[in-house]
C-alpha cells in the first residue's frame, strides 16, 4: 500500500480586503504551519499574471528557500492577457521574485497547466524529484 500524500490550501493575503491585524495573524500562523511541517515535499505560490508581484509573494519564497523548502510558482488567469502581454507579465514575476525559471502558466478556465502543476504534485509525493 502506498503512501499518503495531503494537500492544504493556506489562504492568500495579498489582496485581501481585511486589516493588517488579521493578515498579520495569517502571516504567522502560515509560518507557523511550514516550520512545523517536517513532511512538507512542495510549496506552490499562485499569484495573478495579471498583477505586479507583491512583496509579500517575495517574502514568502525567501522564507521557503530559508527553510528549505521546495516551492513552485503558478502565475494564474493567464487567459485573461494576449501572449505579448502574458511574456511581458511572466518576464517581470520571474524577475521580481528571482525565480531560477518562468512561472508555470496556468489557467482554471481553460485548463492550461493542469498537468504540469499535476506532474510535479506526484514527483513531489512520490520522491521522483521536484522541479
Amino acid at each position: 500500500m502506498g503512501g499518503v500524500c495531503t494537500i492544504a490550501d493556506t489562504p492568500g493575503y495579498g489582496f485581501a480586503r481585511v486589516s493588517e491585524e488579521m493578515q498579520e495573524g495569517w502571516r504567522t500562523s502560515i509560518a507557523a504551519y511550514l516550520r512545523q511541517r517536517e513532511a512538507l515535499r512542495l510549496a506552490i505560490l499562485f499569484v495573478d499574471a495579471q498583477r505586479a508581484p507583491q512583496e509579500s509573494d517575495g517574502l514568502l519564497l525567501n522564507y521557503l528557500e530559508t527553510n528549505e523548502v521546495p516551492a513552485l510558482v503558478a502565475a494564474t488567469k493567464v487567459d485573461r492577457l494576449k501572449e505579448a502581454a502574458l511574456r511581458e507579465a511572466l518576464a517581470l514575476l520571474r524577475e521580481r521574485l528571482a525565480l531560477p525559471d518562468e512561472p508555470i502558466r496556468f489557467s482554471s478556465k481553460t485548463g492550461e497547466g493542469r498537468q504540469e502543476l499535476w506532474t510535479h504534485m506526484q514527483r513531489a509525493c512520490t520522491g521522483r524529484g521536484d522541479r
